[in-house]
């Protein structure tokens, strides 16, 4: 009783609750896996009308050759996919499908988007998850199938998703919906773009952008978000045990098993006003299911370093110093910059993954030559080769699997070394 108590009695929730409102009709009707992939197929076909030609596949072909996973691939599909690369040819000839059957006898599912250059003799498979989980082995039989129907093309599989889950094929390259988010808004201040397409993008953007715009810390929402997770931790898990976030389908299930389990008890009539208030914004408590893992990690920050900076996601937490944004050339550009270096936390099941990052896209000028120098020696020393020309995202150090308390501690000390090492 205590913690619904907690809750209900909670201005910051209160607040929370009546800001997560929403009278947008395109969020009222959250689109689906498949809605999600024909908007993407409509974005990378160079041929239709919204004026952007080859820049979608430029930029999501930039990123991919920018994550982690893609220091493994072999060395021909590494330069390829390097920016410098990128940029310099044209894929103005790309035949775009969705729902493309791969050829695999048992594989009952369909690629979400297929894009093929027939005459580059190159194809860029996208699997696209909109919050749903991979199959077993889906990806692997995927891009075997791609292999059989296309044996001497170039293949880049993209695995998109929503909760950045980890892949089950080293080939597939995992992009999170981030990538999505800020090509939609840079699209947005294009010439090029109509005033018709402009609106369009940004309608699609305020849907599929709501782990950034209502988890991003510098929001008033996403402050109440992360202000609700680290107050409310006991009682949002104790929520969270109640229903399955994941699915709206479940909701007469599960409140028919709190009735059949009893609400006369104090702790059954706790329960059931929990669950009521889950069901008033299930997707903004969803959000604080997810920011409840990062709980400890922002509390320990925050006593470590009274100028951190938080950015909540989705499945992940980035922290940065405030110190950091010296580097930064704002001119023109109000608050639409990005962060410089800093931390990002990563949930993944039950461990977590902490890497320190780099980030020159907003960088001063005079100020990238002696930093990306600093980040090389920072990889090279933790085991990272030597970036691909022209990334502007890089990985500094990335440790992986580690518990909640083994994560905490490792990420405040990969932020003090940054800091030492940006203070030089």
């Amino acid at each position: 009783m205590e913690f619904a108590n907690a809750l209900y009695g909670d201005p910051d929730v209160e607040r929370m609750l009546r800001l997560a409102g929403t009278s947008n009709p395109l969020r009222i009707c959250f689109p689906k896996e498949i809605q999600i992939s024909n908007m993407l197929a409509w974005l990378l076909d160079p041929s239709q009308a919204h004026g952007l030609g080859d820049h979608a596949i430029k930029s999501i072909l930039t990123r991919a050759g920018q994550c982690e996973e893609a220091e493994s691939l072999p060395a021909n599909d590494r330069r390829f996919l390097a920016a410098s690369s990128i940029h310099s040819q044209g894929f103005s000839s790309m035949v775009v499908a969705t729902e493309v059957d791969v050829g695999m006898k048992d594989v009952k599912d369909r690629l979400d988007v297929l894009i093929v250059d027939a005459v580059a003799n190159f194809y860029i498979a996208i699997e696209n998850k909109f919050g749903a989980k991979q199959s077993d082995g889906q990806l692997k039989k995927y891009r075997k199938g791609l292999e059989k129907l296309f044996p001497d093309f170039r293949g880049v599989h993209i695995f998109l998703d929503s909760y950045e889950a980890t892949v089950d094929d080293s080939l597939w390259l995992p992009i999170g919906y981030d990538w999505l988010s800020e090509f939609l808004r840079q699209c947005e201040q294009r010439d090029s773009v109509s005033d018709s397409v402009r609106l369009t993008l940004t309608q699609f953007r305020a849907v599929v952008e709501e782990e950034d715009e209502e988890s991003a810390a510098s929001t008033p929402l996403g402050k109440l978000v992360l202000q609700v997770a680290t107050t409310h931790g006991d009682a949002v898990l104790a929520m969270k045990s109640l229903v399955d976030s994941r699915f709206r389908s479940t909701r007469a299930k599960e409140l028919s098993s709190l009735l059949n389990d009893g609400v006369a008890s104090i702790e059954g009539k706790a329960n059931l006003r929990l669950f009521s208030l889950f069901c008033k914004r299930p997707l903004i408590w969803a959000n604080c299911f997810r920011q409840v893992a990062f709980a400890p990690f922002v509390s320990r920050m925050r006593d470590l370093f009274p100028d951190v900076l938080i950015q909540p996601w989705r499945v992940r937490t980035a922290f940065s110093l405030n110190a950091f944004e010296q580097f930064i050339d704002k001119q023109g550009k109000d608050d639409d910059w990005n962060w410089t270096a800093g931390v990002w936390v990563r949930a993944v099941e039950e461990k977590f993954r902490v890497q320190t990052f780099l980030n020159l896209t907003d960088v001063k000028a005079e100020k990238k030559a002696a930093l990306l120098t600093f980040a090389n020696a920072e990889r090279k020393k933790n085991g990272i080769r030597k970036s691909n020309d022209g990334a502007e995202s890089l990985v500094l150090k990335l440790v992986s699997g580690l518990s909640q308390g083994e994560a905490v501690a490792e990420a405040v000390d990969q932020l003090e070394a940054l800091r030492t090492g940006l203070d030089v």
